[in-house]
Protein backbone atom coordinates (compact mmCIF):
# COMPACT_ATOMS: atom_id res chain seq x y z
CA UNK A 1 0.00 0.00 0.00
CA UNK A 2 1.37 3.60 -0.88
CA UNK A 3 1.90 6.29 1.41
CA UNK A 4 -1.48 8.10 -0.71
CA UNK A 5 -3.59 5.14 -0.32
CA UNK A 6 -3.10 4.94 3.71
CA UNK A 7 -3.65 9.01 3.54
CA UNK A 8 -6.88 7.78 2.24
CA UNK A 9 -7.50 5.18 4.63
CA UNK A 10 -6.64 7.48 7.57
CA UNK A 11 -9.20 9.85 5.71
CA UNK A 12 -12.03 7.48 5.76
CA UNK A 13 -11.46 6.39 9.18
CA UNK A 14 -11.39 9.97 10.47
CA UNK A 15 -14.18 12.07 8.15
CA UNK A 16 -11.42 14.65 7.14
CA UNK A 17 -10.12 15.44 3.76
CA UNK A 18 -6.46 17.14 3.35
CA UNK A 19 -6.70 18.67 6.86
CA UNK A 20 -3.50 16.94 8.05
CA UNK A 21 -0.28 17.69 6.42
CA UNK A 22 1.62 15.04 4.93
CA UNK A 23 4.78 15.50 7.53
CA UNK A 24 2.71 15.03 10.01
CA UNK A 25 0.81 11.90 8.72
CA UNK A 26 4.20 10.38 8.10
CA UNK A 27 5.44 10.61 11.73
CA UNK A 28 2.40 8.91 12.34
CA UNK A 29 3.12 6.30 10.44
CA UNK A 30 6.23 5.94 11.36
CA UNK A 31 5.62 5.72 14.72
CA UNK A 32 2.99 2.99 14.17
CA UNK A 33 5.49 1.05 11.76
CA UNK A 34 8.33 1.48 14.77
CA UNK A 35 6.04 -0.36 17.01
CA UNK A 36 5.13 -2.95 14.55
CA UNK A 37 8.89 -3.47 13.60
CA UNK A 38 9.70 -4.77 16.79
CA UNK A 39 7.40 -8.06 16.53
CA UNK A 40 6.58 -8.15 13.09
CA UNK A 41 9.14 -6.39 11.30
CA UNK A 42 11.69 -7.28 8.19
CA UNK A 43 14.09 -10.30 9.53
CA UNK A 44 18.16 -10.34 8.66
CA UNK A 45 20.72 -11.97 8.57
CA UNK A 46 24.61 -11.00 9.67
CA UNK A 47 27.91 -12.85 9.17
CA UNK A 48 29.36 -12.54 12.24
CA UNK A 49 32.52 -10.41 11.90
CA UNK A 50 33.97 -9.71 15.09
CA UNK A 51 36.40 -6.74 16.76
CA UNK A 52 39.82 -7.67 17.87
CA UNK A 53 37.79 -8.56 21.41
CA UNK A 54 35.61 -10.49 20.04
CA UNK A 55 32.64 -8.35 20.10
CA UNK A 56 30.33 -7.57 17.66
CA UNK A 57 28.44 -4.13 17.77
CA UNK A 58 25.03 -3.86 17.07
CA UNK A 59 24.11 -2.15 13.60
CA UNK A 60 22.40 1.09 13.29
CA UNK A 61 19.15 -0.23 12.11
CA UNK A 62 18.72 -3.22 14.29
CA UNK A 63 15.89 -3.15 16.51
CA UNK A 64 15.60 -6.39 18.46
CA UNK A 65 18.50 -9.24 18.24
CA UNK A 66 16.75 -12.86 17.45
CA UNK A 67 19.22 -14.69 17.53
CA UNK A 68 22.74 -15.75 16.90
CA UNK A 69 24.40 -19.30 15.96
CA UNK A 70 27.19 -18.66 18.76
CA UNK A 71 26.62 -18.40 22.35
CA UNK A 72 26.69 -14.70 23.32
CA UNK A 73 26.73 -12.31 26.38
CA UNK A 74 25.29 -8.81 26.17
CA UNK A 75 28.15 -6.14 27.50
CA UNK A 76 27.50 -2.84 29.45
CA UNK A 77 28.31 -0.78 26.18
CA UNK A 78 25.82 -2.96 24.15
CA UNK A 79 28.01 -4.93 22.48
CA UNK A 80 27.92 -9.02 22.50
CA UNK A 81 30.73 -11.05 22.98
CA UNK A 82 31.09 -13.99 21.26
CA UNK A 83 31.79 -16.86 22.88
CA UNK A 84 33.65 -19.61 20.27
CA UNK A 85 34.38 -19.16 16.43
CA UNK A 86 32.75 -16.69 14.22
CA UNK A 87 33.85 -18.05 10.85
CA UNK A 88 31.06 -18.87 8.85
CA UNK A 89 28.30 -17.86 11.80
CA UNK A 90 25.60 -15.28 11.40
CA UNK A 91 23.43 -13.60 13.86
CA UNK A 92 19.48 -12.95 12.64
CA UNK A 93 17.65 -9.38 14.04
CA UNK A 94 14.44 -7.53 13.33
CA UNK A 95 15.68 -3.93 11.51
CA UNK A 96 13.77 -0.95 11.19
CA UNK A 97 12.19 -0.52 8.20
CA UNK A 98 12.57 2.54 6.01
CA UNK A 99 10.87 5.71 6.90
CA UNK A 100 7.89 7.11 5.30
CA UNK A 101 8.85 11.46 4.35
CA UNK A 102 5.34 12.29 3.28
CA UNK A 103 6.96 14.19 0.22
CA UNK A 104 6.14 10.85 -2.33
CA UNK A 105 2.46 9.58 -2.84
CA UNK A 106 4.08 6.44 -3.72
CA UNK A 107 6.43 5.23 -0.88
CA UNK A 108 5.46 2.20 0.16
CA UNK A 109 6.09 0.46 3.72
CA UNK A 110 8.53 -2.21 4.03
CA UNK A 111 6.70 -4.15 6.45
CA UNK A 112 4.65 -7.15 5.55
CA UNK A 113 1.71 -5.54 2.97
CA UNK A 114 -1.10 -7.33 5.47
CA UNK A 115 0.18 -4.91 8.11
CA UNK A 116 -0.43 -1.70 5.95
CA UNK A 117 -3.51 -0.68 7.30
CA UNK A 118 -2.66 -0.85 10.56
CA UNK A 119 -0.19 2.72 10.21
CA UNK A 120 -3.18 4.11 9.25
CA UNK A 121 -5.45 3.38 12.30
CA UNK A 122 -2.90 4.65 14.35
CA UNK A 123 -2.74 7.87 12.77
CA UNK A 124 -6.33 8.22 13.44
CA UNK A 125 -5.69 7.85 17.41
CA UNK A 126 -3.10 10.42 17.44
CA UNK A 127 -5.51 12.97 14.96
CA UNK A 128 -8.37 12.61 16.93
CA UNK A 129 -5.79 12.89 20.59
CA UNK A 130 -4.69 16.18 18.66
CA UNK A 131 -8.15 17.45 17.65
CA UNK A 132 -9.59 16.30 21.59
CA UNK A 133 -8.04 19.68 23.32
CA UNK A 134 -9.57 17.91 26.69
CA UNK A 135 -13.10 17.04 24.60
CA UNK A 136 -14.47 13.77 26.02
CA UNK A 137 -16.51 12.61 23.34
CA UNK A 138 -12.77 13.17 20.81
CA UNK A 139 -10.74 11.44 23.62
CA UNK A 140 -12.67 8.37 23.53
CA UNK A 141 -12.69 8.49 19.65
CA UNK A 142 -8.64 8.57 20.09
CA UNK A 143 -8.88 5.50 22.69
CA UNK A 144 -11.23 3.66 20.27
CA UNK A 145 -8.63 3.76 17.29
CA UNK A 146 -6.06 3.27 19.25
CA UNK A 147 -7.71 -0.24 20.59
CA UNK A 148 -8.28 -1.01 17.03
CA UNK A 149 -4.48 -0.42 15.88
CA UNK A 150 -3.35 -2.62 19.76
CA UNK A 151 -6.43 -5.28 18.17
CA UNK A 152 -4.85 -5.52 14.50
CA UNK A 153 -1.48 -5.85 15.54
CA UNK A 154 -2.15 -8.55 18.47
CA UNK A 155 -3.88 -10.65 16.17
CA UNK A 156 -1.21 -10.61 13.34
CA UNK A 157 1.74 -11.38 15.70
CA UNK A 158 -0.77 -14.11 17.05
CA UNK A 159 -1.38 -15.60 13.14
CA UNK A 160 2.62 -15.15 12.51
CA UNK A 161 3.23 -17.33 15.71
CA UNK A 162 0.61 -19.97 15.19
CA UNK A 163 1.52 -20.29 11.91
CA UNK A 164 5.39 -20.85 12.48
CA UNK A 165 4.94 -21.08 16.17
CA UNK A 166 7.20 -18.64 18.33
CA UNK A 167 10.72 -18.12 17.43
CA UNK A 168 13.22 -19.49 20.26
CA UNK A 169 15.96 -20.44 17.82
CA UNK A 170 17.83 -20.93 14.28
CA UNK A 171 18.83 -23.70 12.21
CA UNK A 172 21.18 -23.96 9.62
CA UNK A 173 20.71 -26.95 6.67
Amino acid sequence: MTFDQMREMFEVYTGTSDEVDSIQLALWFNEAQLDLAYDLGPIESQELLPDEEGCIRPGKDWLTLLGCDLPFRRLTDGRLQLEGEAKGKKLYFRRMPRLLTGTDGTEESELLPALHYLPALFAASRYWDMESEGDGEESTHASKWLSYYYQGKNLAKARLELARGPVDGWYVY
